[in-house]
């Protein structure tokens, strides 16, 4: 599960990040969200994550998207220009 990050996605991520604000929504779970954020610096890149595991709620539970828009005070129709929703 953690053995390494897909290059392609970070490459596009880094990408993304040159013209959007970038927050992710994950169902990682609480027990393994450290170890991956120690082990891929991509993580820094958000702006923002909300981990499944550590609310205990899961996509496609409509509670966790507005949770991420609550916490990170997104207004629902920033969504598509200043967000990127991933399973990563």
């Amino acid at each position: 599960m953690l053995k390494s990050d897909i290059p392609a996605n970070v490459e596009l991520l880094y990408k993304l990040k040159e013209v959007l604000d970038l927050y992710g929504l994950t169902n990682w779970s609480a027990e393994t969200i450290s170890v991956a954020y120690e082990r891929f610096q991509f993580f820094s890149e958000f702006r923002g994550i909300v981990v499944s595991g550590q609310e205990k709620m899961a996509k496609p539970d409509k509670r966790i998207f507005e949770l991420l828009l609550d916490r990170y005070r997104l207004e629902a129709s920033e969504r598509y220009s200043s967000m990127i929703i991933s399973s990563i």
